[in-house]
């Protein structure tokens, strides 16, 4: 099973091979960039490299994983958002400090900046999505990764289970990973954590044109604006932007 990649226009998507990525545009209101890089096709000389950016903290953090190969996803994870930041801020990606919001969202620590993020890991890739002052949340997924129909069954919409059709069609895998990483992207946006319950909200196919949420409850209220971005990467990453502008998103 696998999964067609295509670009989305306002977000630049930047992988990072071996050498920190040059000639990139700049970060625009209403544009994002995503950083990602899949960790198993870095050199040596270059994984070490990367890796003296964390600090003696996260270095602490990532010891705690029990199986090696999410230690350093982990640590790929955390070293990717390091080096994309320090290129936008222009401050050394050793130096940055992070802090923790209200509820767990990662952020610059004060003085801080008008830059947000948001990093997600599977095994075998890593990534982030940097853009300016808009809300914003990306999650991916290994669309090949063992997944329970039942439970995939229950995290979706009586709509979005209709999309995704697991008792009718071979390709029931890739469909939900496509729903499951906008709804990740989305929850991930809003910054509330799992206050938000999934079936607060579903995702619409708008054809070839893309997705659009639509609220089943009162969860949220306010004058975002929002935008959504589903792609994929290597023919098995199913990646997902969320992307809020124009307005402040209040919880109610």
């Amino acid at each position: 099973m696998s999964c067609t990649r295509t670009d989305p226009a306002p977000v630049e998507i930047v992988e990072v091979v071996d050498r920190p990525p040059e000639r990139l545009s700049e970060l625009g209101d209403g544009r994002a960039a995503v950083w990602y890089a899949r960790p198993d096709l870095w050199n040596e000389n270059w994984r070490r490299t990367v890796m003296c950016l964390l600090s003696h903290d996260e270095l602490l953090r990532s010891d705690r994983f029990r199986y090696t190969e999410d230690r350093d996803s982990w640590q790929a994870a955390h070293s990717l958002v390091r080096l994309a930041l320090g290129h936008y801020t222009g401050v050394n990606p050793r130096d940055l400090k992070f802090a923790t919001g209200p509820h767990g969202k990662p952020e610059i620590a004060p003085p801080g900046s008008d830059l947000r993020f948001s990093l997600s890991h599977t095994r075998g890739f890593v990534g982030c999505a940097i853009s300016k002052r808009a809300l914003l949340g990306f999650d991916v997924e290994d669309v090949m990764r063992t997944l329970d129909r039942g439970i995939a069954a229950q995290c979706l919409t009586e709509a979005e289970t209709e999309f995704v059709r697991p008792d009718f069609s071979d390709d029931w895998r890739s469909r939900f990973f496509e729903i499951w990483t906008l709804k990740e992207a989305y929850i991930k946006a809003l910054g509330l954590g799992l206050s938000i319950p999934l079936s607060g909200f579903e995702f619409v196919r708008l054809g070839a044109d893309g997705w659009s949420l639509r609220s089943l409850s009162n969860a949220q209220a306010g004058s975002t604006s929002w935008r959504f971005f589903s792609w994929c990467i290597a023919g098995r990453y199913r990646c997902a932007l969320a992307l809020g502008i124009d307005g402040i998103l209040t919880a109610v």
